[in-house]
């Protein structure tokens, strides 16, 4: 039978995915964007008080299986964060409510989930690592069409002339078949970016845009807020990319002077330990944030979510102590974009303020 494996989204991950698993012979099935439709069929088969992403990703998974994927996987884990039990969870779910589909569970330690990948998928070493090297380049050139459209939205002469070069250079990537042909497009990409009219005299407010992993990437969950920001003058800064969460088990994004090592140093004397999510990360990436004359920081999170929930009162006890501006917006299927972007609105206000005042 052939194997047509299903996978959620997660900001531009589907891009890399389907590399992988075309290279392995694989069939992907990647679901439309999330919807309000497919929102709301993970609302309503969701236990009540679980977070938003576990929703949503649930919707894209009985889309996946609608379109024709026959398996789904997941990678588990045992930390606090309920991420590392979505799996079991939701392939339940649809399993109670009728779904055939094989169920494929692997080990979140890479060692074990590629010993046990190989087992049920029937694929050979060298064929695996020729899926990861054409993966892991087409994942480095999304990330590198991400940074260089959140370096140029705010200069742009003509709002959504950068969303729509971000668009078409991650459709290339998409459509590249080799290693040579991703490291050919780079350089193509970065002259489709130097070719947008800008405007450099301009002075944008700098904003860093922490808290849970799946609010901060997933432009469906947060209302592209990143395009929002951009295309209103902020030189915005995630706190990661994408690429450093597909490969994060490689260390991917780990290390260096903004690395995530270093933000979990600096979080340690306000919480000397991991939770299991990425409350850490916004501690120390907002101190960072400060350090780096950065005007304001941003807070997404899932209303549910414990370890950003704990972090919380800490970022509004440094905001304080550091006179940083701190928005912190809790998000959930009630959630409106015309609230969330009206309260943005009001935050760049504020910083615009202090921004002109010095």
């Amino acid at each position: 039978m052939e194997v047509r494996i299903g996978v959620p989204h997660m900001g531009n991950f589907y891009i890399a995915f389907e590399a992988l698993v075309q290279e392995l012979g694989i069939t992907p099935v990647v679901p439309p964007r999330p919807s309000r439709a497919s929102i709301e069929f993970g609302i309503s088969h969701s236990p009540e008080f679980i977070c938003f992403p576990f929703k949503a990703t649930l919707g894209d998974l009985k889309m996946a299986l609608e379109l024709g994927a026959n398996t789904l996987v997941w990678f588990e884990g045992a930390w606090s964060c309920r991420f590392g039990y979505y799996g079991r969870l939701q392939h339940r779910i649809l399993k109670d409510l009728g779904y055939e589909f094989n169920s494929l569970i692997f080990s979140g330690n890479p060692i074990d989930a590629f010993r046990d990948a190989r087992k049920a998928l029937k694929f050979d070493t060298m064929r695996f690592v020729k899926a990861v090297r054409i993966a892991y380049s087409k994942s480095k050139a999304v990330e590198l069409t991400e940074k260089l459209a959140l370096n140029t939205r705010p200069f742009e002469l003509n709002r959504g002339d950068t969303t729509r070069v971000e668009r078409t250079a991650l459709r290339l990537i998409r459509k590249a078949r080799t290693v040579a042909e991703v490291q050919y497009l780079r350089g193509r990409i970065m002259e489709m970016f130097k070719s947008i009219p800008v405007d450099k005299t301009r002075n944008p407010l700098k904003i860093w845009l922490v808290g849970e992993i799946y609010m901060v990437l997933e432009p469906e969950a947060n209302f592209h807020i990143v395009e929002y920001l951009g295309e209103h003058g902020v030189l915005v800064r995630p706190f990661t990319t994408i690429h450093n969460w597909t490969f994060r088990s490689i260390r991917a994004g780990r290390y260096g002077p903004e690395g995530e090592a270093y933000a979990r140093e600096l979080a340690k004397p306000y919480l000397p330990y991991c939770l299991g999510g990425e409350e850490q990360l916004s501690i120390g990436y907002m101190i960072m944030a400060k350090r780096k004359g950065y005007d304001g920081v941003i807070h997404l999170h899932p209303f549910t979510c414990m370890p950003e929930n704990v972090a919380y009162p800490i970022l509004q006890n440094l905001s304080t102590r550091y006179d940083i501006p701190l928005l912190s917006i809790s998000l959930d299927e009630h959630t409106e974009s015309v609230g969330l972007l009206t309260r943005v609105e009001a935050f760049l206000d504020l910083l615009q303020q202090r921004h002109t005042n010095g």
